[in-house]
């Protein structure tokens, strides 16, 4: 009997027991991109295409080489203690 899970780690367990490389980057990076499609286009209120996502050059962090431990946040929250919300139509992510 083969449940999901076996069946979605087979290949993974197959390599450490075969002594195999086994590498899930490219799922892991297209799963992200994923999601950021489908946030981007709810705080857009449009289609985000794939091309858009992967040639995007915005980094919510402007200084992520320098950063150190007791470095400011790169978002901050505001005097009553939340973060600020998207506003749909103004995303400026991509």
């Amino acid at each position: 009997m083969h449940t999901t899970h076996v069946t979605t780690n087979g290949d993974f367990i197959d390599s450490i027991r075969n002594d195999k490389p086994h590498n899930e980057t490219q799922r892991a990076v297209y799963a992200d991109y994923a999601s950021l499609m489908g946030r981007a286009a709810a705080h857009a209120n449009r289609i985000v295409t794939w091309d858009e996502v992967t040639n995007s050059k915005f980094q919510f962090c402007d200084y992520l080489d320098d950063l150190e431990y007791d470095s400011p946040p790169p978002v901050r929250v505001d005097d009553e203690g939340y973060f600020p919300a998207p506003v749909v139509g103004e995303w400026k992510e991509l």
